[in-house]
């Protein structure tokens, strides 16, 4: 014996709503659209009133450029400390890859070393300077 109104699901949530009219006065529907109305218009004309009065949106403005200043002054401040670091990692760099060269050229013009294996050391160390160099250029 369970009708329309009182039927529930196991979780005790009706399954069943009935539908309710609401009637309002014609001055109460007219006034619900005026305001209506009116909130579409001023959600429209933002742009119209910045482009009309630039004036006003002027504290918009000096927000944005706060906080693009802050955050270009943050990224210096990083990029000096790691300006720092790239110097001091590519002068140790260039002194072991001078190291190497100047070594492996005493040892082949004493003939411990043939030619050939030369030039493969100079081409194989070219090609990690060119990536190396290739990286560092990324990094700015």
């Amino acid at each position: 014996m369970v009708d329309d109104e009182t039927k529930e699901t196991a979780s005790g949530v009706p399954a069943v709503q009935k539908q309710e009219e609401i009637t309002i006065s014609m001055k109460d529907y007219q006034e619900l659209q005026y305001w209506a109305s009116l909130g579409q218009k001023k959600q429209s004309s933002f742009w119209t009133d910045a482009l009309s009065n630039p004036e006003g949106t002027s504290a918009l403005k000096d927000g944005v450029k706060e906080v693009i200043d802050s955050t270009m002054g943050s990224l210096a401040k990083l990029q000096k400390g790691n300006l720092l670091y790239s110097a001091i990692r590519m002068v140790l760099v260039v002194g072991l890859l001078g190291a190497i060269v100047g070594v492996a050229s005493w040892l082949t013009s004493t003939g411990r070393l043939d030619g050939s294996n030369l030039m493969f050391i100079l081409g194989t160390l070219t090609g990690y300077l060119l990536t190396f160099l290739t990286k560092v250029e990324l990094l700015k």
